[in-house]
């Protein structure tokens, strides 16, 4: 079964006066990520792309700037399963 590729992220503003959706592309179209947030900045991690590769790849988003950054997984994962404790982010293969 082909799996379908996502690139694309919806972010809601929280201010409930101006309530509204805003969109943002990932820097790579993938599957199965897992995400998690650390203060104001929010972690999507991992996945699959090409159907069958892991990635390595971590787009971050800074709700406080609305800029992205990325990052990368030491090893390429999919099937993550992520966590916050306190200030970290830990990710697991699932």
């Amino acid at each position: 079964m082909k799996k379908i590729l996502h690139t694309l992220i919806c972010i809601m503003s929280i201010n409930m006066a101006n309530a509204q959706w805003t969109t943002a592309n990932l820097s790579v179209a993938r599957y199965s990520l897992s995400a998690t947030a650390v203060g104001t900045k929010v972690f999507f991690a991992g996945g699959f792309h090409n159907n069958v590769t892991p990635s390595s790849v971590v787009n971050i988003y800074d709700n406080s700037t609305s800029l992205w950054t990325i990052a990368n997984l030491s090893v390429a994962r999919g099937y993550l399963s992520a966590a916050t404790v306190g200030s970290k982010v830990f990710c697991r293969r699932g």
